[in-house]
């Protein structure tokens, strides 16, 4: 598993991905921070073939999210859990 970590618009942004071992894709993974360190946001998104691509993907996501733009995010989604900022989370 390769773990990169970036800022986006004030937004600390770690980026993951994991292979499956059955079908051997990667899955890209992001995870959201606020300016308080505290998560907002986290989610995995659909296989890609190279680890390098997952990656790519998951950052793209992890900024669209960031954006405001949630309505261009995959469709499909393995994984989606919103975490608000008081602390409570949902899993949708």
């Amino acid at each position: 598993m390769n773990i990169k970590g970036n800022n986006y618009k004030g937004y600390d942004i770690l980026i993951s991905a994991r292979m499956d071992s059955t079908n051997r894709f990667w899955t890209g993974c992001y995870r959201i921070f606020d300016m308080e360190r505290r998560a907002v946001f986290e989610n995995s998104i659909l296989p890609f073939e190279s680890e390098s691509d997952a990656l790519a993907a998951a950052s793209a996501e992890a900024q669209i999210w960031v954006d405001g733009n949630t309505a261009d995010l995959s469709e499909i989604n393995i994984l989606e859990t919103i975490l608000s900022f008081a602390g409570a989370f949902a899993v949708l």
